[in-house]
């Protein structure tokens, strides 16, 4: 997902209210029980649940041995039949995802919080209770940092990532095959690059900068060289583009211009630059949330807006069939389909509320069952 930008003096406002209450009321006579940090802090006992592509499985962090750790159960099985898959008894593991096979598992990880991090894999056919399978450190490079660009839709097996082995200062564009392990350089950063963008055909397309004089830019890569698409300074807002289904196109969240002062979403030429205003806030309050697309067709379904509550505005008929006939169980709270197969056939649904932390169901979009 994207981050929305936060105004500081807002929240800083909020603090202020809240510790002034927060002492108001503790010097009444009758002074509230307080929270038990652990609510707050406390390890969850299960996050991050992610099905795998074809569905058999569910895959999720909980805690083993008192550290977040991967653990996996078929998906019909009660979580009491799930068993850890990595036994990580110094280093956290923050998040993971499947490979678009379904054959591997892949997290990132530091090692004693240095921040650099190393790309690990878990091949998934080594997983049976009861033995912990091999782990595998994909850019074991003693004090470099891994990131992670780009996953091939073309070769499940392929991975590009970015290497900071040459240069510490900046990270060189590589291909990583994870079921081997086996590296190739595909461009040395020469050119002060912060991030590389490839489209759907695995092509390197897009760059961008942050100069010195504070200008952030976006390039287009072409053969002989690089063509400026977009810039803009450290008072405005843009995030990472997204390329559209086409591969002529990106999606672009922007706050640029003079006469601009909420982000909105566009979409943008990569071979001109031109940009077209897709949707800013219909009811022209704040920022544009986040836009999500489906990993399957490629299609924009629907962007978010934080008010109040979160507002939803769809783009895709079918999905916003399926949202609404889910929503329609949790009057109150707010709805999320949030992780889903390859042929989004089976979805994961986050319900929660301002007093429920939250519960995960399980939607099959061909019957309709909520589980």
């Amino acid at each position: 997902g994207y981050i929305r930008y936060k105004d500081m003096n807002l929240f800083k406002g909020s603090i202020l209210v809240v510790l002034s209450f927060f002492l108001s009321t503790c010097s009444s006579n009758n002074q509230p029980l307080l929270i038990d940090r652990e609510i707050f802090f406390e390890e969850p006992d299960i996050s991050h649940l992610q099905l795998s592509p074809n569905g058999a499985y569910v895959a999720f962090l909980s805690p083993y041995k008192g550290h977040r750790n991967i653990w996996m159960k078929p998906l019909e099985a009660s979580f009491d039949d799930s068993f850890p898959v990595t036994v990580e008894d110094q280093n956290i593991i923050y998040d993971f995802f499947w490979s678009r096979d379904g054959k591997h598992i892949i997290y990132m990880q530091d090692q004693g919080g240095d921040e650099n991090d190393n790309i690990f894999a878990i091949t998934v056919d080594s997983i049976s209770e009861g033995i912990i399978p091999r782990t595998t450190n994909l850019t074991d490079f003693e004090g470099v940092r891994a990131i992670i660009y780009h996953k091939s839709r073309i070769d499940p097996d392929l991975l590009f990532i970015g290497l900071n082995y040459r240069d510490r200062a900046w990270h060189d564009l590589y291909s990583l095959r994870v079921s081997t392990g086996e590296l190739n350089l595909i461009e040395e950063n020469t050119r002060r690059y912060l991030s590389w963008i490839l489209d759907y055909n695995d092509n390197l397309r897009l760059a961008t900068t942050a100069g010195e004089d504070g200008i952030n830019r976006l390039w287009r890569i072409d053969p002989n060289g690089k063509t400026l698409l977009y810039s803009w300074d450290i008072y405005e807002t843009v995030y990472p583009p997204v390329f559209a289904a086409s591969n002529e196109h990106i999606y672009l969240i922007s706050n640029v211009g003079d006469d601009v002062n909420i982000i909105k979403l566009y979409l943008m030429s990569v071979a001109t630059g031109d940009i077209e205003l897709l949707e800013g806030d219909p009811e022209g309050q704040v920022d544009l949330d986040n836009f999500y697309l489906s990993d399957r067709t490629l299609n924009l379904l629907y962007t978010t807006y934080i008010d109040d509550y979160t507002r939803k505005y769809f783009w895709d008929k079918e999905f916003e069939r399926h949202y609404r006939k889910v929503a329609a169980n949790f009057k109150g709270h707010e709805v999320n389909l949030y992780n889903t197969t390859a042929d989004e056939r089976l979805w994961l649904v986050q319900i929660y509320s301002d007093i429920n932390p939250g519960m995960v169901y399980l939607y099959n979009t061909m019957n309709g069952n909520l589980t």
